[in-house]
């Protein structure tokens, strides 16, 4: 796999690793990677439906839903975003504020079907482990609260020896710059991304912290010790695993979708692979069931459509991720046991030439919201 191949696919699979996450870090690990500004604050109120689409609220001659060209903004995925807490104090956090804990390293390595024969899952398979990322928790343990900021410095410890890992700080200038608040009882979070291949000991694992502007070592230990795979490359034999360190955010529950999707299932009618003129428009049709035993409210419900296409050092890479309103008009309600048609539209990138395979994902829900059983993936080959 060349260099730029590799890379097109780690960008895309920074997008899909939210996905993996367990609830405890979902926020800042879906789509935050290294950089400040994704934490928000707990969002308690009320907030209304996005508006309806524009489409009339009629059905289609083949009894389908029509698709309709009406992009979703980020606060129609979840309710909108709370406001960053706002900085009251001047006191900077010392290790002796806090308490941490880190609960488990997560696999970055995105699932496939080991079916699955599609020009994506061979470059994921091709590429190899991601490696693992985690979030210190950090709880204010005092009585007064504190702000963290800057660049921290991370060693991990194995069996209370340090661990053959080299640091890096990968956050950009605004995550340097950003101030987070923790008040007491409240969290603080620091992602982590340990990169492959590690090839040295197993054991108990610690990280100790080095908080900034002198706040002093903090401890955390992992409470679910694992490590990267131990892989090696005949190409780069010297290449060596990394730790990078985030920038300190606020760490609050995940905000709640506008609907509920709680089974809500997706199927492709149209064929998994299809082929299309350069530069065509084709329509493909997915299924959404119903399957509980009461009826589902669709309306406000947004969906995402990811294209992909691999590039090489001649062919640039298609690698984009576009959010739309569902057109709930004619059918705002799904019954008890009952199916949908939908009908949806792509057209081919002008970098998808003759030949080439275009991946379509399709998916209800966005970035945070990224409901079981509501993934659809489909091939479009240009000819």
């Amino acid at each position: 796999m060349t260099t730029r191949e590799s890379r097109d696919v780690l960008d895309r699979m920074e997008g899909i690793c939210a996905g993996i996450a367990p609830l405890t870090m979902a926020v800042a690990l879906t789509a935050c990677g290294l950089l400040a500004g994704c934490g928000r604050g707990p969002d308690t109120s009320v907030t209304p439906l996005p508006p309806r689409v524009s489409a009339p609220a009629t059905l289609a001659a083949d009894a389908t839903v029509p698709w309709v060209d009406e992009r979703a903004g980020d606060s129609e995925f979840t309710r909108p975003a709370h406001p960053r807490r706002t900085i009251t104090t001047d006191h900077r956090c010392q290790a002796s504020d806090l308490a941490a804990v880190l609960p488990a390293w997560q696999d970055r390595t995105p699932h496939v079907d080991p079916s699955a024969d599609d020009q994506e899952s061979r470059a994921i398979r091709r590429a190899g482990p991601y490696g693992l990322m985690g979030m210190v928790e950090a709880t204010n343990v005092s009585t007064r609260p504190c702000t963290l900021s800057g660049r921290s410095n991370a060693e991990l410890l194995v069996d209370d020896q340090p661990a053959r890992v080299e640091m890096s700080n990968n956050i950009n200038e605004q995550g340097e710059r950003q101030i987070t608040q923790v008040n007491p009882g409240e969290r603080a979070g620091l992602r982590l991304d340990w990169s492959v291949p590690y090839c040295g000991s197993r054991g108990r694992q610690t990280l100790r912290l080095a908080l900034p502007h002198g706040g002093g070592i903090l401890t955390a230990p992992v409470t679910r010790a694992t490590t990267p795979q131990c892989s090696s490359s005949e190409i780069h034999p010297g290449l060596r695993t990394f730790l990078s360190v985030g920038a300190w955010d606020e760490l609050n529950p995940v905000t709640a979708p506008h609907y509920a999707l709680a089974g809500l299932t997706a199927a492709l009618v149209s064929p998994a692979a299809m082929t299309a003129p350069v530069d065509a428009t084709i329509d493909y049709v997915i299924r959404l069931t119903n399957p509980t035993g009461a009826p589902m409210d669709l309306d406000g419900v947004v969906y995402t459509q990811e294209l992909f296409s691999l590039g090489d050092a001649t062919r640039e890479a298609v690698n984009t991720t576009s959010a739309y309103r569902l057109n709930t008009r004619p059918v705002p309600v799904l019954k008890a046991k009952a199916s949908q048609d939908f009908r949806f539209r792509v057209t081919l990138p002008a970098a998808v030439t003759r030949g080439r395979d275009l991946s379509v994902s399709w998916r209800l829900g966005g970035p945070e919201v990224k409901p079981a059983g509501t993934a659809v993936p489909l091939t479009v080959t240009a000819r």
